[in-house]
This record gives structure tokens, sequence and C-alpha cells, in this order.
């Protein structure tokens, strides 16, 4: 955390002295104070030779035998500092210059900032936190914070002692600039719409762990926001407004919540949705959608179809459909045409029909080390699947097959006898690619070579 003297008395003084050289002369400038740091220049001329520098502040030394001519230190506020700097030149002459300024308080602090409510709390003195503000403890005592107008960022934890968050609607952020809401483990929350100060320019809402809370009344987030809400009784997104356009959608573990509905104001997710363990059994909310990037669709045990993605494009990104015991197809997935990084199909095992994917041209590796790229294409426990014909489009795009890797892993499908439309893959795949595959447990195991010969089918 930094606080910085936003109004600070600057005194410096430049006094000189040289034993043997009286054409030498050492001149230093104090810099302006940001951020709780004081950067002093100064300049040297004459001397014999080589000039190396001593630097004091407080009568504590910096630096010896330094050669630069600029020196950054960390300070405080309210603080009286008086410095000098030696420059000694190669026959051991020394010239000296002194410097002075002084820190005073502000209303401003830089930086994160957190506060207990109840501890050290009482009369708050800052009026402005530029970071991240977080705030835990008892909020019967959050008049403490009533000269506090602005923070970066609000982050709310493990608060006691309150359903509601009266007490915050005069806040702001700093300098209207797009800011993130946190609010974790709030067990007592049931009511969140007192912030609208904050609402024009959320740009990130993060929920997690706020047990009594199952609505979103009063929350928005701008274009180009951020949503992850997280183990929460939520039952609605109907009150929760957006823009158009979301980078991240992340809904985990939100075991009351049976729709999607509320999200048709948005068209575009450009960065991932995530669903994970939620009741849901369609995707309608998410009907307005043009385009998506990472699809991650996890433990929806209820979830049985994807057509209302079926007029979407997912963008160039990895595609993850796991533990989705009552889907039968991925119809809805045609606009997923260049997957990168990875493709995960598992654990679904009442899924026949994949042919949604026919669309599918390239499987792109992805840089996850200094060296190498790779592609993970992974089937395992669809035990109603026959047939990887969906496949048979997609051919191999890369630019430095040495320095790639494709991961192959086709694993207890008890139904799965037919790898053909992997052959067009498998073939383009150039020599020199690193190539390792996993294929056992299904009702036929080919290898590789099997299925570049033809041999990929019983």
């Amino acid at each position: 955390m930094k606080k910085i003297a936003l109004f600070c008395i600057v005194l410096f003084s430049i006094s000189c002295s040289n034993d043997d050289q009286d054409t030498a002369a050492l001149t230093v400038t104090v810099q302006p104070i940001e951020s709780l740091q004081v950067t002093i220049n100064w300049t040297f001329t004459g001397g014999n030779g080589q000039t190396l520098y001593r630097v004091l502040l407080n009568d504590v030394v910096y630096e010896e035998a330094f050669s630069g001519t600029q020196y950054t230190f960390e300070i405080q506020n309210e603080t009286a500092y008086n410095g000098v700097i030696y420059a000694i030149s190669e026959n051991g002459d020394e010239t000296f210059a002194t410097f002075n300024f002084t820190t005073v308080g502000s209303e401003i602090w830089y930086g994160d900032a957190k506060i207990f409510l109840g501890f050290q709390s009482e009369n708050y003195p800052y009026r402005i936190v530029t970071g991240t503000f977080t705030i835990t403890g008892d909020w019967n005592h959050i008049s403490d914070l009533a000269g506090l107008e602005e923070v970066g960022n609000l982050h709310i934890r493990n608060v006691q002692n309150t359903t509601n968050l009266n007490g915050l609607s005069h806040l702001r952020f700093y300098n209207d600039n797009f800011g993130r809401i946190r609010i974790e483990e709030c067990n007592d929350l049931t009511d969140v719409s007192a912030i609208t100060q904050l609402k024009p320019f959320t740009g990130t809402i993060y929920l997690s762990e706020n047990l009594s809370l199952n609505n979103l009344n009063g929350l928005s987030v701008v274009n180009n926001g951020n949503v992850t809400i997280i183990d929460m009784p939520l039952t609605d997104l109907s009150t929760l407004q957006t823009g158009t356009i979301l980078n991240v959608l992340d809904l985990t573990g939100l075991p009351n919540l049976t729709s999607l509905n509320g999200l048709q104001n948005v068209q575009q997710i450009t960065k991932s949705i995530t669903l994970n363990n939620l009741p849901i059994t369609n995707l309608d909310g998410l009907g307005n959608l043009s385009s998506y990037g990472q699809l991650r669709l996890i433990s929806l045990a209820n979830l049985n179809s994807l057509e209302a993605l079926q007029g979407a494009t997912m963008l160039e990104a990895p595609l993850s459909l796991i533990d989705l015991p009552n889907l039968t197809s991925l119809d809805g997935l045609e606009g997923v045409r260049n997957i990168k990084t990875s493709l995960s199909l598992t654990q679904i095992p009442n899924l026949t029909d994949i042919n949604a994917l026919l669309n599918v041209e390239t499987f792109r590796a992805t840089k996850s080390s200094s060296t190498f790229s790779r592609f993970n294409f992974n089937i395992g426990n669809c035990n109603s699947l026959q047939n990887l014909d969906a496949f048979q489009n997609v051919r191999y795009v890369g630019e430095n097959p040495t320095r790639e890797q494709f991961g192959l892993t086709i694993i207890q499908n008890d139904q799965l006898s037919n790898f053909c439309g992997f052959r067009n893959y498998v073939n383009s795949i150039p020599t020199g690619a690193i190539f390792l595959w996993s294929i056992y447990g299904n009702l036929y195991n080919p290898t590789p070579p099997d299925i570049k010969t033809g041999a990929c089918a019983q």
C-alpha cells in the first residue's frame, strides 16, 4: 500500500566543497514526488578521471561507488529529509552537494488499501484510494468510511452484521475510470443494490460464496466487461444489466439457477464462457450471441440442448464439453470452425451425434512453453458415440512442426469403432512434428499408422 503527499513542500539547497578542484561543480535537482518515491538527478563538471558517487539520505548510505547520476528513494509522508551526494574523483578528491525536502499529509492513498471495520478504522483519513480498497470486519462500523469518496476497485470480503451495503451509496470509482467489484464470503448479505454510484463504470463483477445473496439487483457491467459468479444461491440473472459485449462470463456452482434468461442483451463474448455445475437444461439466454471465444461446459447434469448457439460463430479458441450426461447431440455448434489449444469431449455417455462439428477446419497448437506449441484432442467416456466422421474436414495448420506437439487421447468409448474421420488430419501432420497418442478401451483401437493406411474402422 502506498500513500503519497499530493501536496508536498519540496525545498532543496546545494552546497559544494572541493579540496583541490577549484573548477569542479556538483548540482543536485529534486524531481516532483510521485507514489511515495522521489528521484534526484545530479550533474558534475570538472574533476580528474572517472568519478563515482556516494548517495546519502538522512544519514543512511544508499549507494557507494555509484556510477549513475540519478537515484530514486522510497519515502514516507510527513517526513523531513536531508541528503548528500559526494562526487569522488579518480585521484580521491571529493566534492559534495546537499539537498533537502519535506513531505506533508494527503487525502489520497495511491495504490491498494485494506480496512478492518471495528479495528483501527475510526475516522478513516483518506478521501480517495486509487487502487483496490478491501473492506472486511464488522459492518456496524461502516460509518467510519463516511469520508471515503472514490476507489480504484472495491473488494468486500467476509463482513459481518449486514444484509446490505448501505453506507457505501456515495462511493464512486476513482476519476470515473472503469473499476472492479469483488464481493465474497459475506454470508449474511442479501442486497447489493446500494452501490449505485459504481454502476455506470463497473468493468468487472466477481461474486463468490455469498451464501444468502440470490439476486443481482443494482449491478451492471459496461461493454467489454467481465462477470464471474461462483458458489451462490442465485436464482436468476434478469436484473443484471450488461452491454452487448462481454469479455468473460463464468457461472459456476449455482444450484438454483435454472435458466440463463437475462443475458439476451449480450451479442458477443470475446474471451470465454464457463458454465459449471448449474441445473440449466439449455443455453437459451445466449440465443442472441453472434460470436464467442472459449467454450467450457462442465458438470451440467440437466443440459440437453446447445441449439441456442446455432447462429453464433466460435472464435479460434479451446472447446471443452465435460460431464454432460443428458446431452445427445452437439447441434448448435455449427459455428465452430477453428479450434486452438484443445478439444475435449468427455463424460458425455449419451452423445450420439457430433456432426455439428463438420465445419471444423483446423486444430491449431498454441505455445505453452518457450520451446513447444501444443494441441490436445481428448474424447473419453462417450459411450454412445460410434464414429468420428465429424472431423473429416480437419487439417493440420502450423508454422514450425518440429516445435509443435499434438496429443491424441481417445479412450473408454464403448461403442466407438470408426476412426476414419481422423484419417485426413493424421495424414496432414508433417514429418518431424511430435505426435503423442493414447487409444484404448474403445470398441476398436487402431494405431495412428492404422488410421493413416485406412485400417481405421472395424
